[in-house]
C-alpha cells in the first residue's frame, strides 16, 4: 500500500494567500491595461497630449514628434499590459490546480508551459519596443531609460526550463503510478 503524505495546514494557507494577492493582482492589472487603452485611443484622437495616470511625460515629445509613432509606443505598452494580465491568470489558475502532496501533473505542465510562452511573447515586444526606442531622433528619446530586456530573458528562459522539468517529472510520474 502506497501512503502519500499529507499537506500541512501552512502549507494550504501561503498557497490560499498567494491566490487571494494573484486575484487583487490580476484584476489591477486587467484596470490599467483597460485604463492605458483608453488613454492611448483618446491621445490618437486628440490633438493634445497630457500627462496622465496611464501615460507618462515620456509620451509627449512622442506624440509631438508623430501620431504614429505614439501610437505603436503606446501599443507596446499596452501589449505588455494585457500580457501581463494573462500571466496573471495563468498564475492563478496555477495556484488553483497545485496540489502539494502531487505536484507533477499535467494541467500544471500546461500552465507552466503557457506562462512560458506568454513570457517569450512579453520578451519579444520589449525587444520592439526597445529597438523602436533606439531607432527615434534624440530630440525625442525622451525615455527614462529603455525596457530591461535582459531581465525578461532571464526569467523567461527560467520558466522554460522549469516547465520542461515540470513535464519530465510528469512522465516520471506516470511511469511511477504505472509500476505500483
Amino acid at each position: 500500500m502506497y501512503l502519500r503524505p499529507k499537506p500541512d495546514g501552512k502549507t494550504k494557507q501561503v498557497l490560499m494567500g498567494m491566490h487571494f494577492y494573484a486575484w487583487i493582482a490580476f484584476i489591477w492589472m486587467i484596470l490599467y491595461a483597460g485604463g492605458s487603452l483608453f488613454e492611448l485611443i483618446t491621445g490618437v484622437l486628440d490633438g493634445e497630449q497630457k500627462v496622465t495616470l496611464f501615460q507618462d511625460a515620456a509620451m509627449v515629445p512622442i506624440r509631438q514628434f508623430s501620431v504614429w509613432h505614439y501610437a505603436i509606443f503606446g501599443s507596446y505598452t499596452v501589449a505588455l499590459f494585457v500580457l501581463k494580465s494573462f500571466l496573471l491568470f495563468y498564475l492563478i489558475r496555477f495556484l488553483f490546480k497545485m496540489n502539494p502532496v502531487n505536484p507533477f501533473n499535467r494541467d500544471i505542465a500546461r500552465i507552466l508551459e503557457k506562462i512560458s510562452y506568454t513570457l517569450i511573447l512579453a520578451t519579444i515586444i520589449v525587444l520592439l519596443h526597445d529597438i523602436h526606442a533606439a531607432w527615434l531622433p534624440a530630440s525625442v528619446k525622451s525615455f527614462p531609460e529603455f525596457w530591461n530586456l535582459n531581465e525578461y530573458l532571464f526569467v523567461t528562459g527560467l520558466v522554460y526550463i522549469i516547465a520542461r522539468v515540470f513535464k519530465r517529472g510528469v512522465a516520471l510520474q506516470s511511469e511511477k503510478d504505472l509500476i505500483i
